[in-house]
């Protein structure tokens, strides 16, 4: 269809639910437009509807300047978009007017956007709900889509317990993720969010209630400043994120804590800067002491922690402030780029069990001793190594191990212990390989037993 439409209130759906489904991909059922004004700026505009469905509907906007998908006016009521898909050429367009899924000022109870693409629109969603003392916004629920190239993909204001939740966020202009003024009990997770723009998440002058950000991956180019944002917010809760700052400034940072963001909860994240900070906390006062622990923290740069005006390069300065924090700064070997580890990593059972945090970002459960980061590495044993040999070089106090490749294994774990059927098996120095060969020094005992496990 070419054009746009309109639906209002239809009756009888207080008690009916109405689906409007398209064909499944890819024959999509297709609305399309080319606006040429704000005045006619939408594809699909929503009045005060009650228990509408619309699934697998695509929403092509000829005109970048003016590609509103669907426009969420006076009051929604238990909205679902499943499915869908919208589209527009490549632009630079800023507009929050430019969105997928667009409110501003409506009363909603219950919406959700989910399972959806957005390509090359400013904004995947823009809400803002209807500012009201009276009116509570509540169930806004964004989850498991794909947006990319837009300037914004999640912007939300003025909504009371909003999830976002498993979203793939790419090649974004400005902020991955942004949410502000009224929103409250803010929930962010299991994200993947990259991007050339201001930076991955921002969180700025959120309101009441308690801010959680767990399991997210945020890796952002040498264009941000901050991967991670938190200004004028209290009672922010950082659990179990990898967050990774790629610009070449030395005052960037992954994490960065600015003024009026008291009772912050830090525990369980990777913190790794190019050449900025790994994080950058306001002041030690706004930081919850008790839950400020078991992170790891890694730059290049010439500093890696700043606290207040102090710079903190090493864990015994670090921990000197109030003592026990557990944290690491060390190279967490971040494979290809990307939130995995492996065993060979610091961040490798060094974090600390939290109850509420059971999976990891790809929904593995967590191990009692949980690893640092977004992700939770598992053994994957496959075949046993065969013709396993070995030699020892006296002269250099080396062991030597070498073994035939086994189909399918990305690396080997060589471990050893005082009893072929002990339960303690220890890694060797350097045990994480994706070679057929290791060399170690001669351990100082005068019996051990070796194996070698091949993962995926």
């Amino acid at each position: 269809m070419d054009g746009s439409a309109v639906l209002g209130y239809v009756p009888n759906s207080l008690e009916n639910r109405i689906t409007i489904r398209g064909a499944s991909r890819p024959d999509f059922t297709t609305l399309s437009k080319t606006a040429t004004s704000e005045a006619d700026n939408y594809i699909l505009k929503l009045y005060n509807t009650r228990n509408l469905r619309l699934e697998n509907i695509f929403f092509n906007a000829g005109n970048p300047a003016y590609s509103k998908g669907i426009e969420l006016q006076r009051y929604t009521y238990n909205f679902e978009l499943v499915g869908g898909a919208f589209s527009t050429a490549t632009n630079s367009q800023t507009g929050s007017s430019n969105a997928a899924l667009y409110s501003s000022g409506a009363t909603l109870e219950n919406c959700t956007m989910q399972f959806s693409t957005v390509e090359n629109l400013a904004f995947g969603a823009y809400i803002s709900g209807a500012q009201n003392q009276d009116i509570s916004n509540t169930g806004v629920y964004i989850a498991g889509n794909i947006l990319t190239g837009n300037y914004s993909g999640i912007s939300l204001y003025h909504v009371e317990s909003p999830q976002v939740l498993g979203n793939t966020i790419s090649a974004s202009r400005g902020y991955g993720i942004s949410a502000g003024q009224g929103v409250a009990d803010l929930s962010i997770q299991v994200n993947q969010i990259s991007g050339s723009g201001q930076g991955g998440i921002n969180l700025s002058n959120l309101g009441s209630g308690i801010h959680e950000l767990i399991n997210n991956f945020v890796s952002t180019a040498a264009s941000a400043m901050y991967s991670i944002k938190v200004e004028n917010s209290p009672s922010v809760k950082l659990y179990h994120n990898t967050i990774v700052n790629s610009s070449a400034n030395a005052n960037a940072a992954a994490f960065y804590q600015a003024a009026s963001s008291p009772r912050l909860a830090f525990r369980n994240n990777i913190a790794v800067a190019a050449n900025g900070y790994a994080a950058w906390f306001n002041l030690l006062v706004d930081i919850n002491i008790s839950t400020w622990d078991h992170n790891l923290y890694h730059s290049t740069g010439a500093n890696i922690v700043r606290v207040g005006g102090s710079n903190i390069n090493n864990t015994v300065d670090l921990d000197a402030l109030v003592g026990g924090l557990d944290s690491i700064m060390a190279d967490p070997l971040l494979i290809g780029g990307g939130f995995q580890i492996s065993a060979a990593s610091p961040a490798y059972n060094a974090g600390i069990s939290l109850p509420f945090v059971i999976y990891d970002i790809l929904g593995q459960v967590r191990d009692d001793q949980p690893d640092i980061g977004c992700y939770e590495y598992h053994f994957v044993p496959l075949s046993a190594p065969q013709n396993l040999q070995i030699s020892l070089s006296p002269d250099q106090g080396e062991i030597s191990l070498s073994w035939d490749s086994v189909a399918g294994a990305e690396s080997y774990y060589v471990q050893s212990a005082s009893d072929p059927y002990s339960e303690d098996w220890q890694n060797v120095p350097g045990a994480s390989t994706v070679e057929t060969t290791i060399s170690f020094p001669v351990p100082d005992v005068q019996q051990r037993f070796y194996r070698v496990i091949a993962t995926e």
